[in-house]
Order: C-alpha cells, then structure tokens, then sequence
C-alpha cells in the first residue's frame, strides 16, 4: 500500500478494498461497486479525557462546536465516531489524516458502522 491505497504489484489501485489495525486486531472491507476506506478503534479510546484538546487541534471548528456543547457522556463517543469517520475518508481520498485536520467531514460520503467488529472495538466505513 502506498498514498493510492491497496494496489497489486504496484499497477492496479484497488479503489474497493481499504483495510485498518489497532492494537494486534484488524480488518479488511472489498467491495466491487464502491470506493471506501475504513477504521477500527478500541472502544477505551473514546474515554481519554484528552479529547476536546484533540478535537480543538484536528477538526474543524463546527465539529469541535457540537463535541464540546455534548454531555459529558455523549462527548467522547462523539468525538470517536468523528474521528474514525476522517480517517476512514482520509483512506477512501488516498490522502494522510494529516490532509484533513481543519477541514469539515465530506458530506459526499456515506459513513456506515461495521457489525460484529470484536467485542470493545468499532469499525467505520466510508463508503462513495
């Protein structure tokens, strides 16, 4: 894999295939009609209490809006799902994360959950 995402031998991008790891766990989405990217993350990440310092650096200052106007509670799962969505875009677009700090979410994409991903993780998929 390189900036253009899963290829084969380096000649063909693989537009339909996007893959994502965390801590010793993975996985892998193909699709033959869409182009997507995903991401996996561990549930426990969401409850750092570093988030809102996260989000004010990385994401535009809509989203950082709503995840600081939540609850306590609804806060961290908030700024989790908005993250895995910009790096589950950021793969789809072929670009680095780093591509989207500051920049709204893309509204062109659909963002769907992946069920069953191991107990304590979530999946995202973006999907165009």
């Amino acid at each position: 894999m390189d900036e253009r995402g899963p290829h084969w031998k380096g000649v063909v991008t693989l537009r339909g295939l996007s893959y994502s790891n965390t801590e010793g766990w993975g996985v892998v989405v193909f699709s033959r009609t869409h182009e997507l990217g995903v991401d996996l993350e561990r549930m426990d990440r969401a409850m750092k209490k570093n988030h809102l310092a996260v989000a004010k650096r990385f994401f535009h200052a809509s989203e950082y809006e709503l995840i600081s106007l939540a609850s306590p509670f609804d806060s961290p799962l908030m700024f989790l799902d908005l993250w895995m969505k910009k790096e589950a875009a950021s793969k789809l677009m072929r670009v680095g994360l780093a591509k989207m700090i500051g920049t709204p979410l893309p509204s062109n994409y659909e963002y769907r959950p992946l069920e069953k991903v191991r107990e304590g993780y979530r999946a995202i998929v973006a999907l165009l």
